[in-house]
């Protein structure tokens, strides 16, 4: 029986939710600049929740690698905090971009939540990157 090799495919986990990420968005940029007036402002909005979404996986991915090391009580600490920090900042980019006007606040919540939909096929991710990047290897 082969083992898998869990070193090659960890270090893919976090670029595979970027990359789910940004095409998630890329594909959501699409209709939203057709359909929608105001295209800049709109995209602009989007362009944010990426940014947000992106800086909340790799706080999370960083977050998750400090807990292993910690016992469980103070992981389980360092992970509520993580957390609630990840989500006060969201909800206050959110709110930043609606009072200031600098973009669509609902665009950007969308923006942030293509990091859920990221994990979710982050699966078909690992599949590309494990055919075609990780070949090079």
């Amino acid at each position: 029986m082969k083992m898998m090799n869990y070193d090659m495919d960890e270090k893919y986990i976090l670029p595979e939710m970027i990359v789910g990420i940004i095409v998630i968005n890329a594909i959501l940029a699409i209709p939203v600049a057709i359909f929608l007036d105001g295209v800049v402002y709109n995209l602009l909005g989007l362009l944010y929740g990426v940014i947000v979404a992106i800086a909340m996986s790799a706080h999370m991915w960083n977050s998750v690698e400090r807990a292993l090391e910690l016992n469980e009580s103070d992981a389980r600490r360092h992970m509520v905090k993580s957390y609630m920090l990840r989500t006060f900042i969201a909800i206050a980019v959110v709110i930043f971009v609606a009072i200031l006007g600098v973009g669509n606040y609902f665009l950007t919540f969308i923006g942030i939540l293509s990091l859920k939909v990221s994990a979710y096929i982050q699966p078909l991710t690992h599949k590309f990157f494990k055919k075609y990047i990780a070949k090079g290897e």
